[in-house]
């Protein structure tokens, strides 16, 4: 019910979405991006087309039909090419939309040294903060720009002890819609032991 209003006044007066449409993907069955316009296009269950910017944000209307090389969903997903190597990825079961990196973006990841962390990533969209605790201390620490690599971002935890469990809330920088359903959740992490003269162990950074 809640996704037929939403068409409808969709429809009547070209409005864009607003949080209360969370549900409007909910069953969609195509995804396609149009490079002419730049738009994302998602086909609903109800055989309405609604658009999106190339950041997500949802526009009054589409201003052209679902392009040619639209992926159907199928079992619940799909995944389509946008621009600058991206891919575009829809769960329909959720009604979740999201953009994945850029081909010159480098996805979060953890990397080790003794006694620290660094969380650290290569994309334009900044990274905020990342919240940590362990041991019975917390603390958040802000990301920071490398000097050389303005597009690296770093953030990093000091004074850990090995064996010890470091709990992390961090959302990694991904464009998604709705955005509420950008949720933080908790890391849990074992400090592992690393050589001061040794490699520093990288791994990426912890998924669903």
């Amino acid at each position: 019910m809640l996704r037929v209003m939403s068409l409808c006044l969709l429809a009547a007066v070209g409005s864009a979405l607003r949080p209360q449409d969370s549900e409007l993907l909910v069953g969609a069955d195509a995804l396609g991006w149009d490079p002419g316009s730049g738009e994302v296009r998602v086909r609903t269950a109800e055989g309405a087309l609604v658009a999106f910017d190339v950041f997500l944000r949802p526009l009054e209307r589409a201003s052209g039909p679902l392009p040619a090389d639209a992926v159907a969903v199928e079992g619940g997903w799909a995944a389509a090419p946008a621009w600058a190597g991206r891919t575009l990825s829809l769960d329909a079961r959720a009604g979740v939309l999201r953009l994945g990196p850029a081909s010159w973006e480098v996805p979060a990841r953890l990397r080790w040294g003794p006694g620290w962390l660094c969380v650290e990533f290569r994309g334009a969209q900044p990274g905020g903060e990342l919240r940590w605790s362990t041991a019975g201390r917390d603390g958040t620490t802000r990301f920071r720009c490398d000097r050389a690599d303005g597009l690296w971002q770093r953030a990093w935890v000091e004074g850990l002890e090995p064996g010890q469990v470091l709990s992390l809330q961090w959302s990694p920088t991904v464009r998604v819609w709705p955005t509420g359903s950008a949720a933080v959740p908790q890391r849990d992490l074992t400090i592992p032991e690393v050589d001061p003269a040794g490699e520093r162990p990288t791994e990426a950074w912890p998924s669903d």
